[in-house]
């Protein structure tokens, strides 16, 4: 994945939260735009609501997908 692909997934107007796929087989679920920082060839993510970040190179990126809205009013 290049840094100006994952700009775009960042950018969309309105925003959805989307899910990174590494090579390695982890998901990184992305929430907001703004608890993502974009380097030239690596990003960084910071998880809400935690003291946890990850660091991720753009080249272990397989695939970017959007994430499955959450269900809502689902009856118990």
């Amino acid at each position: 994945m290049t840094r100006d692909d994952m700009r775009l997934w960042l950018k969309r107007e309105p925003f959805a939260p989307f899910v990174i796929h590494t090579a390695g087989g982890r998901t990184y679920d992305v929430t907001h735009p703004e608890y993502v920082a974009l380097g030239r060839s690596t990003m960084v993510l910071y998880f809400r609501d935690s003291d946890r970040w990850a660091e991720l190179s753009l080249f272990q990126i397989d695939a970017v997908e959007t994430a499955a809205p959450a269900a809502s009013g689902a009856s118990e």
